[in-house]
């Protein structure tokens, strides 16, 4: 072959060798383009999403249904059924602890919870000068499941002690005045909502 010759094979094997290369980089682009428009658009979804979570997390908040004393009733609509879940609650202030945040009895599962500070290690429940009730603490929650005896000691009781250990003991005491009227009111709702 002749320079001449050879010179349009190189050209034209150049320029088969510049289009695969140019076929190749856009088909590598595309993918990652369409990977990219496929995270935009998963991104897109969850952020339309969230606001309806948020939304429908709201519309079903717990809702004040009775306050007397420090205790209340709480209840907050089961989603697709006209029942609620009632609760007999008492929230701490941080001006009152920093440490512990309710107390409550959940009439749904039948047991006492307590919102603490993931610090707590410990805590107990007395009413008056009965025995003292342990609760399972972990994660910021404090358990007691079997709850019949306390609950009605917290019925006939005057003062409810919270003892926990977070850097050392800590003393709660809260008046049980009120107490038997927002049960009566939390056991009211529960029914009526059945």
């Amino acid at each position: 072959m002749t320079l001449a010759q050879e010179t349009p094979r190189r050209d034209k094997v150049a320029r088969y060798a510049v289009r695969k290369i140019i076929r190749y980089r856009c088909r590598i682009e595309s993918r990652t383009k369409h990977k990219t428009q496929n995270m935009k658009l998963l991104f897109a979804l969850l952020l339309s999403v969230v606001p309806l979570l948020i939304g429908s997390a709201s519309a079903y908040a717990s809702e004040l249904v009775a306050k007397q004393g420090p205790w209340a009733t709480e209840c907050t609509p089961n989603i697709g059924t006209a029942r609620h879940s009632c609760r007999v609650v008492v929230r701490f202030p941080g001006s009152v602890s920093a440490t512990v945040e309710s107390f409550e009895y959940s009439l749904a599962e039948g047991t006492f919870i307590v919102t603490v500070a993931p610090a707590v290690s410990g805590l107990r429940a007395q009413v008056d000068e009965s025995s003292p009730f342990f609760f399972n603490c972990s994660s910021g929650r404090c358990v007691l499941t079997q709850a019949g005896v306390l609950l009605d000691q917290l019925k006939s009781g005057d003062v409810l002690l919270l003892q926990y250990e977070s850097q050392g003991q800590h003393v709660l005491d809260v008046s049980l005045d009120g107490f038997n009227e927002v049960y009566h009111r939390a056991t009211t709702e529960n029914a009526s909502s059945r």
